[in-house]
């Protein structure tokens, strides 16, 4: 007599299983489809790496810190499983950090453009970026002051500040101001789309023309910039008025996004995606 434990399961068990695990690829598939909005997130890692999904769905990188893995595995849960394709990469900096990180992203992604404040070169890291570039076939296009990009319906404005290149993110009435390598001292932006999102240097005193002419709602400090003396102020100096203060240490991977009008910050934790 055959036991109960090798009994053969019954055909309609196997639909079943079958059914329901396309069930949950569905409603991942649902929960990952495009949404209209701008998806701006910073990875918990070192250095400064920004994770871009625009309103129609494309990925884009800006620099890419120091940790490759941190930086691969945040990419992955940002995008679709079937997602291998990146609309665009972008380096405001020749850093060895960023990279090894971007290495890292074209050894698994197809990219389709790649931006370049200014062209890498001097080093082993920089020859094997190169190498990844000609391998997908890639020439990197120079961003120059005041060059403006769109890509997936979202406005990026370049500006030059001294030997920081500052990029600027528009979708509807919200906009991201990515600063991350200004100078203390680095003038003002002209007027423009309202500010709602600053990343700007842990290392400086945020009390500047710079950081009050934008007057954002949320400054996220970066450590990316590893020049100057840290300014010596507490968390509570360095918010002024009503501003929502952000910082990876603190509150690990940092998520906003923006439907054009209204919008959304998200904080995973110190105790999640922390380096």
């Amino acid at each position: 007599m055959m036991s109960s434990t090798n009994a053969p399961v019954p055909a309609r068990h196997h639909w079943h299983r079958l059914a329901a695990g396309a069930l949950v690829l569905a409603l991942v598939a649902w929960r990952q489809y495009p949404d209209g909005s701008l998806h701006v997130q910073f990875p918990a890692l070192p250095g400064d790496a920004v994770i871009v999904r625009t309103p129609d769905g494309q990925a884009l990188v800006i620099d890419g810190g120091g940790d490759p893995a941190v930086l691969a595995a945040s990419l992955g849960r940002a995008l679709p499983f079937w997602q291998r394709e990146l609309a665009a990469l972008v380096l405001t900096a020749d850093d060895a950090r960023d990279l090894v990180s971007q290495i890292a992203l074209l050894e698994r992604y197809r990219v389709r453009r790649v931006y370049v404040a200014v062209r890498p070169a001097g080093s082993a890291i920089a020859d094997a970026w190169w190498a990844r570039m000609r391998e997908q076939r890639l020439v990197p296009q120079l961003l120059h002051d005041d060059c403006h990009l769109s890509i997936g319906g979202v406005a990026i404005a370049c500006v030059r500040r001294g030997a920081a290149l500052v990029l600027t993110l528009t979708h509807g009435a919200t906009g991201v101001v990515l600063a991350h390598r200004v100078a203390a001292d680095a003038a003002p932006l002209d007027p423009g789309a309202p500010t709602t999102l600053l990343s700007y240097p842990w290392i400086h005193d945020p009390r500047q023309p710079f950081v009050s002419r934008l007057a954002p709602r949320v400054l996220v400090f970066s450590d990316g910039l590893r020049t100057g003396r840290v300014a010596r102020l507490s968390y509570a100096a360095r918010g002024m008025a009503e501003r929502v203060l952000c910082h990876e240490r603190n509150d690990g991977s940092i998520r906003w996004s923006s439907d054009g009008r209204h919008w959304r910050l998200h904080l995973a934790g110190p105790d999640r995606d922390a380096p």
